[in-house]
Formats: structure tokens, C-alpha cells, sequence
């Protein structure tokens, strides 16, 4: 570790490899190399089988680390059956010099237990005897800490070094040792050769180990909350204004119709104005608790105004003034006017005596609008679920709906009952085509299907015969053979299988509807040569 600490701190001076290495920096190489002579005086025993029977092996892992190194020693421990410390000596050590850039010792104790984690993964490896038991020892009771506690979120530095150890290990196999007793101390500090090879608890281990009197733990304190590596958690929290929403709006989304939108405004006008004279209650239902057409009408006008004013709250406001609205407005090329409180079209068309008035000037409505939406769903509905064009046609005799077109094209495609009128019907897929379609390298009909079809009127004389025919299909290639016959009967279909056979060679299968005529063929062995005809339905024959 010495060696490796003198080129750390030549690297740190960032001195150049054709440099010379300042005096203290010579002077302590050489010495380092001195005492290398006499680590070859350095001897641990090799073999740790165990010697008699029923005795099992323990791996003990010991972790330091200081301000310019931390490392692992493991230790090889067997124990008989009565509990009695048989060996116990060194297994493997391992060391790391500390980063150039400065960290905490906590977080140099960390790597350490980290280390010894990797370490025993490597060992359980090699090893080919069994081991009994696996023991981690650190004099860091922060480290201890930082094991045992499974919930807090850590700084990502500490948290992947605390992944490796619980993937690796228990938190009940981590255990305090005092640094006195810790042999990896030796790896951190360094020590010059000859108290190296005087040392017996770096050959050995601790004097713990040969007894079973363990070393006093430390009670299991938590970590302050102060403590550097846990992960501060931000909190933000964010305020949303809701929208304000008119009743309009809110009742249009509550009602799925418009009739129900209609009905529901008419009764609140109605409660309204019976609240404004203080009308007694009456027992029993009286006219006046019934809507009539006037309510009707009244709502209706109610809820055009409200979604006019909306939507187009300058316009109304210069139309309300005797002004012209403004030529940015999106009302400015429909003449627009004001009528008992409602928007209507301007146009050129007020002499007509032949038209009537709501289709002269009809009510503007604006576009993408839950009001306007069940609108034109109503008038779909009453226009018997009829197309866009029919629907347009019956809208514009009352209202000017901006952007009419895609507005009613988007409502009578989420029309439930338009899609599954014009839902073309559904095919059904073919099944798969049967072993005789798929034969390979066989002669041309040797699987045949076979049908009859006619009849056809042929002219003898002054007289008309009937005639039918047979058709033949090669079942591999589709080829097709045809021939006449007289009637349906099984003579008939005889000669023209014969006649076939004689023209196109022997058939293997022949695939019918299991007409009579074809079963009586099979029954007389017309089809010499051929196993008989299948059967089979006409649907695979053709």
C-alpha cells in the first residue's frame, strides 16, 4: 500500500514521466524497496481443510478504511461441532488507495464494507468446499447505521454502495469490531516490514476469533436527521384556478339531450318566477306547476342568448350600442343584428314574403360547443339519423351554426346508431385449405373433385332434349375437365368418369357432394385403380 500511496502522490504533483522524482520522494521508494527484501520472510499457512470430520468453515471480512486507502482482509475460521476453534488464518486481502478527489472517511468506510462484499462474492466462487457461515466486521458505526436502515432514501453515492451490500448480505451479518481488533487496519495505515512480520493478528486474526466471546456492540441508535447523505426531498406544490363556469355550460354538460337541456331550464325559469311573486303553495298539482309551450319557447331563448353572450361577448356589446361589430370579428360577413337580445344573420333576403323569418335571419350559434353539439344531435335525431347534408339543410332553417359543416360532420361520426347502421357486415374468415389442396410433386387429378351442373336444353327435331354436364377439378392445380351426359342417373356418370379416367390417367381421390349418382358409382366400383370417393363436402371439391 506504501508504493502504492508514493504514485498517488507523484501523480497528484502531476510530474512527468522524463522527470525527476524529488529527493523525499527517492529516499522513501528506496526504503519502501528495502522492505521488500523482507517480506519474503512472510509465511501463512495455505491449507484450511478441515482436518477432522464434522467441522465447518467460517469466512470473517474485516473493513477500514482511512484519509488515503481502505481495504478488506478475510479470515478462514474452523469450528468443530462442540463450538471449539480449530484454525483460524488469513484467506485474502484486498486494498484501494482513495480518490484524488477528496471524500468523507464515512464514505471511505462505505466502499470498504462494499469491498468486502465483492470480496466474498468472489471467494463463494473459488471455493469448492462448503462454508457454514459468513460474518462482515467494521469499526465504522455510521456505516452500521447506514446498513441497517432500509427506508430513508440516500445520496446517490451512498445508495449504490448500499445496493451492492444488501444484495450481497444480511444486515444481520454485519457486526462492530473496535479498531484495536480490526486487522484491516493494517491496510489503511501501512506498516514498515519488520512489525509486519511480528504482527500475529494480521496471520492469525483477532483474539476473538479463537474464543466465542464477541466484541461488545453498540446499541442500535438511528441516524440523526441532520445527517449530510440523506436525500432531501423537494416538495412543490402547485394551485390551479378552476375556470369559472356558467350555469349554461354546466347544465348543457349535465343533460345528454337537447330536449332535456330545454325541459330542465324551463323548469328553473319557472321556480325562478314563482319565487319573485311568492306564490302560496298549493295542495295538489295546479296548472301553473305544468310546463307550457311559452315556458318552452322562453328557454330555449334563454339558453341561444347565453351562449351568444359567450361566445361573442364584443359583438353583443357593440350590436347592444347600435354599433357595427368590428371587421375582425368572425360575425362581420353575416350582417349580423340584434333582435329581442338574439344575434341573427343580416343578408339580403327581408322582403321575401315566401320564406319565413327564423329562415330569412336564423339565430348564429358558435362552433365546439356542448349546446351546439346537442343541437345539431337533436335535429340528426328528428331527421331520422339521415345524412350530413340532410342534416345541414334542416339546421339552417332556424340557426347559422359557424363552421356548420365539420361541426356537424364530427357529431354524426360519434353518432352510436349511424355507425352501426353503416357498419358494413363482417366477413368470416376461411378456414384452412384441406391435405388434398396441398399436395406436392403428384400427378394432375390425382385428388379430383367432382360435380354435376345443368340442365341445358338441346334441340332434336321439332323436339328439345335435356343434356347435363360434369366437371372435373384437379384439386393441387385447379385444372378443370368437362363432359356431357345424358341424365343424372349412375350409368350416365359412369361413362363420363371412364371416359375422364381414359383421358386424364388413374385418380387417386375423388371429392364429391355424395349426390346419388356418385354414391351409386361407388357403390358398382366404376373407379377402378382409385380408393373410392371421399366424403367429403362440395364446399372443398368445388
Amino acid at each position: 500500500m506504501r508504493g502504492r500511496l508514493l504514485l498517488q502522490e507523484l501523480s497528484r504533483l502531476k510530474i512527468d514521466w522524463d522527470s525527476d522524482i524529488p529527493y523525499d520522494f527517492q529516499k522513501a521508494w528506496k526504503l519502501w524497496l528495502c522492505e521488500l527484501e523482507i517480506l519474503t520472510k512472510f509465511r501463512v499457512p495455505r491449507c484450511f481443510k478441515a482436518t477432522k470430520e464434522d467441522t465447518a468453515l467460517e469466512l470473517h471480512y474485516f473493513a477500514d478504511a482511512s484519509e488515503k486507502s481502505y481495504g478488506v482482509a478475510a479470515y478462514v475460521r474452523q469450528v468443530d461441532r462442540h463450538g471449539d476453534v480449530m484454525s483460524c488464518s488469513l484467506l485474502m486481502s484486498k486494498s484501494h488507495v482513495a480518490p484524488l478527489k477528496s471524500i468523507s472517511i464515512p464514505r471511505l468506510e462505505l466502499c470498504a464494507a462494499a469491498l468486502a462484499v465483492k470480496t466474498n462474492f468472489t471467494l463463494e466462487r473459488a471455493l469448492s468446499v462448503p462454508i457454514m457461515a459468513v460474518h462482515f466486521w467494521t469499526d465504522s458505526t455510521t456505516v452500521l447505521k447506514y446498513i441497517r436502515n432500509v427506508t430513508a432514501r440516500f445520496q446517490v453515492f451512498v445508495a449504490n454502495r448500499l445496493s451492492i451490500i444488501h444484495d450481497g448480505s444480511s444486515v444481520q451479518q454485519w457486526k462492530y469490531v473496535p479498531s484495536a481488533h480490526n486487522p484491516a487496519d493494517v491496510i489503511t495505515r501501512g506498516q514498515k516490514g519488520e512489525a509486519f512480520l511480528d504482527n500475529e493478528m494480521w496471520r492469525r486474526g483477532p483474539c476473538f476469533l479463537w474464543s466465542n466471546s464477541l466484541p461488545a456492540q453498540p446499541k442500535e441508535d438511528s441516524l440523526p436527521p441532520t445527517d449530510l447523505e440523506f436525500k432531501k426531498v423537494s416538495v412543490a406544490l402547485t394551485t390551479q384556478r378552476q375556470p369559472d363556469i356558467d350555469p349554461v355550460s354546466r347544465l348543457s354538460e349535465h343533460y345528454s339531450s337537447w330536449t332535456g337541456l330545454v325541459r330542465g331550464v324551463a323548469w328553473i325559469l319557472k321556480v325562478k318566477a314563482a319565487l319573485k311573486v311568492n306564490e302560496p303553495r298549493s295542495s295538489g298539482r295546479s296548472e301553473s306547476m305544468r310546463l307550457t309551450l311559452q315556458d318552452i319557447q322562453n328557454a330555449e331563448s334563454a339558453i341561444y342568448k347565453a351562449v351568444q353572450l359567450i361566445a361573442f361577448p364584443h359583438d353583443v356589446r357593440c350590436l347592444s350600442l347600435g354599433e357595427h361589430v368590428y371587421k375582425i370579428s368572425k360575425l362581420s360577413r353575416l350582417s349580423p343584428y340584434l333582435e329581442n337580445g338574439l344575434i341573427r344573420v343580416g343578408g339580403r333576403l327581408t322582403r321575401s314574403n315566401y320564406i319565413d323569418r327564423e329562415s330569412k335571419h336564423p339565430i348564429i350559434l358558435p362552433s365546439k360547443t356542448r349546446t351546439t353539439e346537442l343541437i345539431i344531435r337533436h335535429t340528426h335525431e328528428i331527421a331520422g339519423h339521415e345524412g350530413r347534408h340532410h342534416v345541414l339543410s334542416d339546421l339552417r332553417r332556424k340557426f347559422w351554426v359557424l363552421r356548420a359543416n365539420a361541426e356537424v360532420r364530427r357529431v354524426l361520426n360519434d353518432c352510436i346508431a349511424c355507425r352501426r347502421r353503416l357498419r358494413p357486415p363482417e366477413s368470416q374468415k376461411m378456414a384452412d385449405l384441406p391435405d388434398e389442396r396441398l399436395q406436392f410433386r403428384q400427378a394432375p387429378f390425382s385428388v379430383t373433385g367432382v360435380d354435376c351442373f345443368g340442365p341445358f336444353y338441346v334441340k332434336r327435331g321439332r323436339g328439345q332434349l335435356k343434356k347435363y354436364g360434369v366437371i372435373f377439378t384437379c384439386m393441387s392445380i385447379r385444372a378443370v375437365h368437362l363432359e356431357i351426359i345424358e341424365s343424372l342417373s349412375t350409368d350416365s356418370f359412369i361413362c363420363a368418369l371412364r371416359r375422364f379416367m381414359s383421358r386424364r390417367g388413374q385418380i387417386r381421390t375423388i371429392i364429391s357432394d355424395q349426390g346419388r349418382n356418385f354414391v351409386g358409382a361407388k357403390e358398382l366400383g366404376a373407379e377402378e385403380g382409385t380408393k373410392g370417393i371421399a366424403e367429403r363436402s362440395k364446399s372443398l371439391g368445388g
